[in-house]
């Protein structure tokens, strides 16, 4: 519990301190639509098939923290300094760079205990985080069209 806490400090200050080139809304809406997407997909490969989990099995308020605390400023510093008009390699190796870096925390996750696996293997997630924040790009991508 003590990294778990001690991550959601140290990303949410760090997210508050950056130079922000998102505006609120694109920051409030891409928040929204991150923490629905990890819900309705811990929902299925939590709850229903159980492949993974935070603190014990089944639903458990636990993973609230993880969810509001660190989901929320970890997406908006991602979005904040993706080169959205930058090179293609400039962009994949951006998202390349935050898919160690969330391997590597998942790893601190497990090793801590505020994160199991029951079925699910690490390389799973390295197939399914530049996914997850390729959407997260597409997503803002959306709303900036939406606001013009």
């Amino acid at each position: 519990m003590l990294f778990l806490l001690a991550s959601v400090v140290v990303f949410n200050v760090a997210a508050l301190w950056i130079p922000k080139r998102l505006s609120r809304l694109e920051m409030w809406t891409n928040i929204l639509f991150a923490a629905a997407l990890q819900l309705v997909v811990d929902m299925y490969l939590d709850v229903k098939l159980q492949l993974y989990g935070y603190f014990n099995k089944g639903v458990d308020w636990g993973f609230l923290i993880a969810v509001c605390g660190i989901y929320p400023a970890v997406g908006t510093m991602f979005l904040n300094y993706y080169p959205l008009h930058g090179s293609l390699l400039k962009r994949t190796g951006y998202i390349l760079g935050w898919t160690v870096a969330s391997l590597l925390y998942e790893f601190a996750s497990l090793k801590s205990g505020y994160f199991y696996y029951d079925g699910w293997r690490i390389w799973y997630s390295a197939m399914c985080y530049p996914l997850l924040l390729g959407l997260l790009v597409w997503h803002l991508r959306f709303i900036r069209r939406l606001k013009r």
